[in-house]
């Protein structure tokens, strides 16, 4: 993930930009334009396998509905994400808009890609967290490697 922006913007001048590059997907993250690439095979392999699972249940039992990206959800003036799997209860269908998401689902899915990490396992976690995401989850489709930061060791988890 890159940022791009020269200055933290909010969402409705985020909205009025038209210089993103095809092929890449863009979020606002803490009021910074990120550019994504897109997703791998494997990734969304991972996606669609979950989404499958979650919306079958999901529709059984009359919960609610199942979303997945490239979907916009409006969390603040300053974030707003393309999460890859979203639930809303069916107490919260009205935040579904003709274009987006305005409002705070209940479970949001991030799966892990290397460019990802830090921005959904910190950033994006923090974002969930404040505004009243009730379920947070985090899928590595394969075990992430990454270098503890107090010590000098890699870890897998």
């Amino acid at each position: 993930m890159l940022a791009i922006a020269e200055k933290k913007i909010i969402v409705q001048e985020f909205l009025e930009r038209d210089d993103f590059e095809e092929g890449f997907l863009y979020e606002l993250i803490d009021g910074e334009i990120v550019k994504k690439q897109d997703p791998s095979p494997e990734h969304q392999n991972a996606s669609v396998n979950l989404t499958g699972i979650l919306r079958s249940f999901v529709l059984q039992k009359q919960l609610g509905k199942i979303f997945h990206a490239p979907l916009d959800v409006y969390f603040t003036e300053i974030d707003y994400y393309q999460p890859d799997i979203i639930f809303i209860s069916k107490a919260k269908l009205a935040i579904i808009t003709p274009d987006d998401i305005e409002g705070t689902p209940d479970l949001v899915v991030e799966i892990l890609s290397p460019g990802t990490y830090r921005h959904d396992r910190d950033l994006k976690m923090k974002v969930y967290r404040r505004t009243g995401v009730q379920e947070y989850w985090i899928v590595a489709p394969k075990v992430v490697r990454w270098k503890c930061t107090h010590c000098e060791r890699a870890t897998t988890r």
